[in-house]
């Protein structure tokens, strides 16, 4: 094949892997908590589109994804129309999404029930929809270089080249990896398998390290042989040969 073919072939992946990086995303507003730590609520009171009065009272109950009650009719503080709860850290040890709090508010003879979702993760990060494509684009991106590489090194006819792409897109197929680990962590709450992550992700600095040595190595014994080669070269020349 060809340079200038074998140029069209990676600039087309290139494209490809670019357009599909630029996927549209969704927001997702849901409010999500860290594991372990309190869960601190404060949340507006209004009476016929007016904030509520300082007599206003407020409750609230915390329910489970399967809708059991976690904690039930827990009177709030009501401070300058807002009310709010803080719910004790022992109450958030689980991780997950469909978690809700309900607040009911009395004021002036009238009341009325809401009900808001959030999550648990083991960092407080969000399970959005916009940070999964964010990472899923990031993913297919370097996986896509990665491919270029190791398609690109079939073409190359220099060995160092050669072994030097080929573990380039090794090492980069083991970062998009890590990327997908990274991604799933926080929704992950058996102890197995975030174990296994905290194995591979260890296991892939050490690969990394071990990659790099290769690397060095073959172009330390290139750099040695051109050396060498040249050096040889040019005694021939001075004896005429």
């Amino acid at each position: 094949m060809k340079p200038k073919t074998i140029a069209v072939v990676l600039s087309t992946l290139l494209v490809i892997v670019c357009t599909i990086a630029l996927a549209s995303t969704t927001v997702s507003a849901t409010k999500t908590y860290e594991q372990g730590e309190a869960i601190v609520v404060s949340e507006p009171c209004y009476n016929d589109g007016y904030y509520c009065s300082d007599t206003a009272e407020c409750n609230i109950t915390f329910l489970k994804p399967n809708d059991n009650i976690i904690l039930a009719n827990q009177q709030m503080t009501n401070q300058n129309s807002y009310h709010n709860y803080t719910l004790n850290e022992t109450f958030a040890n689980n991780t997950g999404s469909g978690f809700s709090y309900c607040i009911t508010c009395v004021d002036s003879g009238k009341n009325a029930s809401k009900c808001f979702d959030y999550d648990i993760t083991a960092s407080g990060t969000p399970l959005s929809q916009t940070r999964t494509d964010a990472v899923s684009r990031s993913i297919y991106f370097i996986f896509g270089l990665a491919l270029v590489l190791i398609i690109g090194s079939f073409f190359v006819k220099s060995t160092p080249i050669k072994l030097t792409l080929l573990i380039f897109g090794f090492m980069i197929i083991l970062v998009s990896i890590n990327l997908v680990f990274v991604g799933l962590q926080d929704e992950v709450v058996n102890p197995r398998l975030e174990g296994f992550f905290d194995f591979f992700t260890s296991a892939s600095w050490y690969l990394y390290w071990f990659a790099g040595g290769l690397l060095g190595i073959i172009w330390f014994i290139t750099v040695i042989q051109t050396a060498t080669t040249r050096k040889k070269e040019k005694n021939l020349r001075r004896f005429g040969l």
